[in-house]
This record gives C-alpha cells, structure tokens and sequence, in this order.
C-alpha cells in the first residue's frame, strides 16, 4: 500500500533536518572557537542551547530517516511504523518551536531565511504525514472490501465447480443425456459471468 505523501514529507523533512543539523554543526564550532580564545560570559550556556539543539535535529533526522520506511508498507507492518512516523512528526513540531524561538530571540542570526524555509518544510511534512495517517483507515477499509469482494468471487467459482462435478456424475450416471449436460454447464458459467 503506496502513501505518497508520507514519502514526499519525509524525503522533504530529513534534507531540511538534515541541512539544520550541518549548519548546527558549523555554529558550533564557532561558538568552541570563540569561547576557546576570549573569555566571554553567557559562552558556556550559548554552548548548551548548541548542542541541546544540534542533539534535537539529530534525533528528529534519524526518525524522518526511518519513517520514509512506512510509505510502501502494508496495514499490519504499517502500525509498527506508526509510532515512529508520530514521534518524528513530534520532534519536527519541537524542531519548529525551536526554530521560531530562535528567530525571535537571536538578534545575530546567521541564517534567517534559511531558519524559515526549514520551518515550512517541516510543517509541509507534518501536514502530508497526518493526511496520510488521517486517510489510514480508509485504505484499510478499502483493502478489506477489496479482500472480501475476493473471497466471495472464489466462493461463487467454488460453488460453480460443484455444481458442474454433480453434472459430470449426473451425466456418467445416465440421469441426463449430453445434450442437457452441455446445456446447464453452459448456463451454470453464464450465471458465474454475468453475475
């Protein structure tokens, strides 16, 4: 069972993540070498926010990574991925508030546009991935429709089968001539046909 949109929001969500989680890095290298030649104040919680962030994009990569694994799988292996497609949409909201919350703060922001272009990104993802969750149960109802509409298509040509063995013993009994044997045989496969 294909989800397109589970596949598009993923793809979509471990590239911004994972361009976050690169410039991240680069901050933070900044931020040791500048706190590693001046003694500056407040360095060593700018440092903490880094790496609790860079730690924050690095888990939320990681699911996104593993949710694109969901798109293609069937209902029953589907619901073992579940629960990694809701926590990577989780960790994409907290990367999201994180993103925000650093925009709003930050008077030095380095990368601004780029901050917001990951925030849509990864809204977009959230959004095709809760669509596709939301449209879950009507695939599923769909495939058991599907399934039981199969059943009863091989229960009729089991029923058909049956009723041209008890012609073939009809027939080798002498209980009724070639004739009528080709005749109801006929009309058993047309009743099967034309439903």
């Amino acid at each position: 069972m294909k989800r397109p949109m589970t596949l598009t929001g993923f793809i979509l969500a471990t590239v911004s993540t994972a361009i976050y989680a690169g410039y991240s890095m680069f901050a933070l290298t900044l931020v040791i070498d500048i706190l590693s030649s001046t003694s500056a104040t407040g360095g060593a919680t700018a440092l903490a926010l880094l790496i609790l962030d860079l730690a924050i994009a690095v888990v939320t990569l990681v699911l996104n990574a593993v949710s694109i694994k969901a798109w293609n799988r069937g209902p029953e292996a589907y619901k073992k991925y579940k629960g990694k497609v809701i926590a990577a949409t989780v960790f994409n909201f907290i990367m999201i508030v994180s993103l925000i919350v650093g925009i709003a703060t930050t008077t030095a922001e380095t990368f601004p546009i780029l901050n917001i272009i990951i925030i849509l990104a990864l809204v977009a993802a959230n959004v095709l991935a809760y669509v596709d969750l939301g449209l879950e149960g009507k695939r599923v109802a769909k495939l058991e429709a599907e399934g039981s509409m199969l059943e009863e298509d091989a229960q009729e040509a089991t029923d058909v089968e049956r009723k041209i063995e008890k012609l073939n013993s009809m027939k080798e009994q002498g209980l009724i001539s070639d004739e009528e044997y080709e005749e109801l045989k006929k009309s058993y496969i047309n009743e099967k046909i034309n439903g």
